[in-house]
């Protein structure tokens, strides 16, 4: 299992390289696998031509309910092998927004469980009528 938990490059919270530190350094475990699927979760399906259904399918969720908004993320972070199960997801759409703010718990193949929060891309935000 260890070889599943690889080594990244640390990003800021765009998306960017983590220029902080004063010199490249390396996140692996729990923090790494956060990261990649905070990425997954942030990337729209078909953003990635060499991967076209990596990430959300953002133009279907656009002013869905949230019960299919919370399954498109489930289904989306399950495809991922490390992940054992999505027990909790909590939706919130701010007023007015175009996005949507997310927290999710992911529990781990190997028990470890972790938080990801992160804000979806523009159109998830948007009220079903």
């Amino acid at each position: 299992m260890a070889d599943k938990f690889q080594k990244n490059v640390p990003l800021d919270s765009d998306g960017d390289l983590d220029t902080d530190a004063q010199s490249l350094y390396y996140i692996n475990g729990a923090p790494s696998v956060e990261q990649e699927l905070r990425v997954r979760l942030n990337t729209i399906e078909g953003e990635d031509p060499f991967h076209p259904e990596f990430g959300l399918p953002i133009f279907e969720m656009a002013g869905a309910p949230e019960a299919v908004v919370a399954r498109e993320i489930r289904v989306e972070l399950r495809r991922d092998d490390r992940v054992a199960a999505v027990p909790e997801i909590d939706i919130e759409r701010p007023q007015g927004s175009r996005s949507a703010d997310i927290d999710v718990t992911v529990q781990l193949v190997d028990g470890e469980p972790i938080a990801i929060t992160t804000t979806l891309p523009d159109g998830t935000g948007l009220q079903a009528e």
